[in-house]
């Protein structure tokens, strides 16, 4: 899957430089690669700002980077306003109004849509992924438009950089392919039974 929510901050927080308290005569303030975003844990993501070495790394909670409404440019604009001391009024000229988006069921459907691989004719939009909520819990719908299969995973499971969403995708579908022959094999038994009580008597 890689990070496609760090990847997006990354080039979000670039995008929407310059930002309180940085030296516009600098050319790091406008680098595109100004900023260093990464996952640090189960909760937490990074923000390392190559325009403040001297300033301590930033942590941001994951969750808010997940929300496809939040707004990253304006929370760090008012992060680093804070830290100037600079009025609610000065601080809402910086703001901008691009939000986050649902990146991983973009992610999602990119890299399934993409897989040659998986059981099934290729075709054009074969996958869908999208957010659903399930007992107050966000969850991740994926759906195969080919095999009329769908699949469900939590928030957690898709925000693992490490996972391979190709591979995990096909267990699923194999283990729900072995639980359907095993159910046709248990209704063919019991109709070949039927049949066979049928002769008997």
């Amino acid at each position: 899957m890689g990070d496609p929510l760090a990847n997006k901050a990354k080039r979000l927080l670039a995008l929407h430089a310059p930002y309180p308290g940085d030296n516009l005569e600098r050319e790091e303030s406008f680098s595109g690669q100004r900023f260093v975003v990464y996952w640090t844990s189960a909760t937490h993501h990074v923000i390392m700002d190559g325009a403040r070495q001297l300033e301590e790394d930033l942590l941001i909670p994951s969750i808010l980077l997940r929300n496809p409404k939040f707004l990253l440019g304006d929370w760090y604009t008012t992060h680093q306003a804070k830290q100037l001391g600079w009025p609610r009024s000065e601080t809402r000229k910086g703001h901008n109004r691009e939000p986050m988006g649902d990146l991983i069921p973009r992610r999602v459907s990119e890299i399934l849509n993409g897989e040659r691989d998986l059981p099934g004719a290729k075709t054009l939009n074969r996958f869908k992924c999208e957010q659903v909520m399930f007992n107050d819990s966000v969850m991740y719908e994926v759906t195969d438009r080919n095999l009329i299969f769908r699949i469900w995973a939590a928030e957690a499971d898709l925000a693992n950089t490490k996972l391979n969403i190709s591979l995990w995708y096909a267990r699923h579908l194999e283990k729900a392919y072995r639980q359907m022959h095993s159910i046709l094999l248990e209704r063919e038994l019991e109709n070949e039974y039927y049949q066979f009580r049928t002769l008997e008597n």
